[in-house]
């Protein structure tokens, strides 16, 4: 299963009830093959959380920055991050 690192971003781009469901929880293990099956599991979880986090987050698939992210893969072993996306001019 991917392990979703619950970060500061993640913390503040999650609606405040899935927060208290979450309790305090320092990663998740979810099982999904996608970015996208990843959000849908999180998403049945703490309803709310896929509209928040798919607007102007970018994830860290083990390591590596993804802006359009959602069909890519992970791995059973995959760590992910959300991180804030950084717009250029």
């Amino acid at each position: 299963m991917a392990r979703l690192i619950i970060n500061q971003s993640l913390r503040n781009a999650l609606p405040e009830k899935a927060l208290a469901a979450m309790n305090g929880v320092r990663t998740l293990e979810v099982e999904a093959v996608t970015v996208r099956g990843l959000l849908q599991e999180l998403d049945q979880r703490y309803p709310g959380s896929r509209k928040s986090l798919e607007q102007g987050m970018a994830v860290a698939i083990d390591g590596d920055i993804h802006a359009d992210a959602l069909l890519q893969p992970l791995a059973a072993d995959s760590e992910v991050c959300f991180v804030p996306a950084i717009e250029g001019g």
